[in-house]
């Protein structure tokens, strides 16, 4: 059995939440694999992504994975940010694309997403370098209860 496919029926089995971390990419990940184990169906389709080799599958669920982010579910916007930043065989990374996943999250109180817009904001990443911009990210990450939100903050004061 493949491993995303024992997630997906891992998720189905116990259900997912969301929780801060901190933003690196196999944190993310990890992020998504306790939000899929606990029962969120995003999380469940951001793993199945990461891990994914099939194109024609792949595209069938970045497909619905945007669809939810323009329904407004917040999570499945910073699942499509992490896909974009980090892309995968079927995907390049588009780091533009991935910060606009992560602010339109972030807009909506993910911490995790605002992390992520902050860090590429700071580190010029994909968008011109804006330390204020990445001030604002971290400074609402903070305020979300994110403790990493706090610390990068403090870093760029």
């Amino acid at each position: 059995m493949r491993f995303s496919t024992f997630l997906i029926a891992c998720c189905l089995s116990f259900g997912c939440f969301t929780a801060g971390a901190q933003n690196s990419m196999q944190t993310m990940e990890q992020l998504m694999l306790e939000s899929c184990m606990n029962g969120r169906t995003t999380g469940c389709v951001g793993v199945e992504l990461l891990n994914m080799d099939d194109n024609i599958a792949f595209e069938n669920g970045l497909a619905v994975l945007r669809k939810q982010c323009d329904k407004g579910d917040a999570q499945a916007c910073v699942w499509m940010g992490l896909l974009y930043e980090k892309g995968n065989g079927n995907l390049a990374p588009d780091l533009k694309t991935a910060v606009e996943y992560y602010k339109k999250s972030c807009d909506q109180g993910v911490s995790t997403a605002c992390i992520g817009s902050g860090l590429l904001s700071q580190e010029g990443r994909g968008i011109p370098e804006d330390i204020e911009a990445a001030r604002r990210a971290f400074d609402k990450a903070c305020k979300l209860g994110e403790k990493k939100g706090c610390e990068y903050l403090d870093k760029i004061r």
